[in-house]
Formats: C-alpha cells, sequence, structure tokens
C-alpha cells in the first residue's frame, strides 16, 4: 500500500484520462475532390462539430520556382473542428487535413458512453472522404494525466509504477520528481499486419504542483489493401473501425495494469 496515495490526484474524480485521441491514417493526402466533398457534408459535420476554422497555407520553393511546364498539387487546408461543452470548454476536437482524420474525447466518461459519439464523428468525417482512397494505418492513443502538491513528495516513480519490463530500472528507482521515459516496439498480427505499441512517460514541476502523464498507443498498420470504405460501415457494428478500436481500448487497459501500481489501479476503475 502506497502511503498518501490519496494525495496524487488523477486528472478526473473517477479516471486520469485527459484525452483520448481515434487516428485514421491515409496513404494519400486529402486532396480538392475531398474538400469538396467536406463541403457538401458540411450540414452534417457542424451538427457534430459547430466551430470549423481552416488553416492557413504557406508555401515556399527550395532550390528555386518549378519549371513553368510543371503544375503542382493545391495543397488543401486543414480543418480544425471543435465541439464545445456546455461549460464553453471544448469537449470534443478534430482534424481534417494532410494525410488523416483525427477525433478527440476531451472530456471521457467511459468507452461505453465515448466510443459511439467518436464513431458516429469519425464516419461523418471519413464519409468526405474518397472511399477507395487507401489507409495506412488505424491509431488510439490514451494521455492519462496527474498531479500533486510539490511539497508532498508523493508523485514519484516507485508510488506510480510496479517492478515491470516497460518502465526503466533506473526510472522505478528515482525520487526525482522530474522523470522521463519512452519505449516502442511492434508486434505481428498475421502476415500483412503489425501493431505498434508506444508507451511513454514524464513529470515536471509547475509552480507549486508536480504534474505527470502517460501516454499509451497502439496503432495498426496495414499491409494488405483497405480502403476508407472498407474501413467503416454506418450500418455494421463489426467493422474494421470498430474491431481495431475495441481492441486497442482493452490493450491501453492492459498495458496500465502491467505498469501502474495496485493503487493507482483501484483508483482509476482498472481492477476487475
Amino acid at each position: 500500500m502506497v502511503e498518501n496515495i490519496e494525495k496524487i490526484r488523477l486528472y478526473a474524480e473517477t479516471h486520469a484520462i485527459e484525452v483520448a485521441n481515434f487516428v485514421v491514417n491515409l496513404a494519400l493526402p486529402i486532396d480538392r475532390a475531398d474538400e469538396r466533398r467536406f463541403e457538401e457534408h458540411i450540414g452534417d459535420v457542424k451538427k457534430i462539430f459547430p466551430a470549423i476554422n481552416t488553416g492557413e497555407i504557406f508555401q515556399f520553393a527550395l532550390g528555386g520556382p518549378p519549371p513553368s511546364n510543371v503544375k503542382l498539387p493545391e495543397p488543401v487546408p486543414t480543418r480544425e473542428l471543435t465541439f464545445f461543452g456546455n461549460d464553453g470548454k471544448p469537449q470534443w476536437t478534430g482534424s481534417f487535413g494532410e494525410s488523416r482524420v483525427i477525433v478527440s474525447c476531451r472530456r471521457y466518461t467511459g468507452w461505453d458512453d465515448v466510443w459511439p459519439d467518436a464513431k458516429a464523428r469519425l464516419e461523418t468525417l471519413l464519409g468526405c472522404l474518397d472511399q477507395y482512397k487507401p489507409v495506412r494505418s488505424i491509431e488510439y492513443s490514451v494521455t492519462d494525466t496527474f498531479n500533486a502538491d510539490k511539497a508532498d513528495d508523493v508523485l514519484i516513480p516507485p508510488n506510480m509504477f510496479q517492478d515491470n519490463d516497460l518502465v526503466p530500472r533506473h526510472i522505478l528507482q528515482l525520487k526525482d520528481p522530474r522523470w522521463d521515459f519512452n519505449q516502442g516496439w511492434f508486434q505481428a498480427i498475421d502476415d500483412e499486419d503489425q501493431v505498434l505499441v508506444r508507451i511513454e512517460g514524464r513529470s515536471a514541476i509547475q509552480n507549486n504542483l508536480v504534474v505527470a502523464s502517460i501516454g499509451n498507443l497502439h496503432s495498426q498498420r496495414f499491409g494488405r489493401q483497405v480502403s476508407v470504405g472498407d474501413a467503416y460501415d454506418p450500418n455494421g457494428a463489426e467493422s474494421v473501425l470498430s474491431q481495431t478500436f475495441d481492441s486497442f481500448h482493452d490493450k491501453n487497459k492492459e498495458l496500465l495494469r502491467s505498469t501502474l501500481t495496485d493503487d493507482l489501479q483501484t483508483r482509476m476503475g482498472l481492477k476487475g
């Protein structure tokens, strides 16, 4: 039992999740045709992301301008999307641009509540894309955040992490509240697909507080051909999208259970 464990504060009352990111990475960039479809679906997009900010594009040429007979592809500005809660703070954010579609939950209330909302938002944005555009990877990342008063001297690695192979030995023994580490590895799913797993943690002193965060990422990288249209089915629960994110949700919890102390796991609702 960690002494004064209650002095380590979780980001939320019953969990520590600050943000959960749902990402679809494309093998080709979002282009002008996708942008036109986005504008055609703007009514549906605004139902889930009322605030839409269009980023600016800055271009420059290295080594001089291209020949006059060479037409460069016209870049597409990224749309930054926000859904605000009743308190005026972002509850959901998103990004539609470059080579990815991102939906981020910034007020986590439990997987059974969050995933249906995230799925609906992803499907709306993916519906704006060329359905034959290839998908490179699907990734899920979660950031858990903790803080404690610096004077209490409790938010240190021995009080956060159990003895494990993922957190470096010298970090596990630190009494200093300032630390950082990262580990990453690949897991083969079959002959074609693999999953990148990454865990990173850091802690710093901010005024009179110690603030620590742990970020976990699972990214399924497709060797086989998967298109946007293959990845999701608005009428089916067992799409590639659903299967992948449901699996990553379970794997994220397993990763935390293998690294955090029993005391923190209990407070975060990870036991049982």
